[in-house]
């Protein structure tokens, strides 16, 4: 259902206050420097869980990623390279 008013029937996010209680999702797996740590808080996710939006949260570190599907990351701070396996 479209939110205040808007005319769209894509999902819309009220304007965040704050980021609420984020899960904690531990120590990141394979971990190469430092010891990154991740907590997130799912925003939206369709009926058959193949895709979602969430807000993240991850403490400075370099880790191995393995992404199985598209993602779109939009930071609202810090930074991160993505780097290849073949660089």
């Amino acid at each position: 259902m479209p939110h205040d008013g808007l005319k769209s029937t894509a999902p819309h996010f009220a304007p965040a206050t704050t980021i609420g209680d984020l899960t904690d999702w531990g120590d990141q797996p394979d971990m190469i420097e430092g010891q990154p740590h991740s907590s997130r808080i799912l925003l939206w996710q369709n009926a058959d869980k193949t895709s979602e939006s969430a807000l993240c949260q991850c403490t400075l570190g370099t880790w191995r990623l393995s992404i199985p599907s598209e993602e779109l990351c939009h930071f609202i701070a810090g930074r991160a390279t993505y780097t290849s396996d073949d660089g």
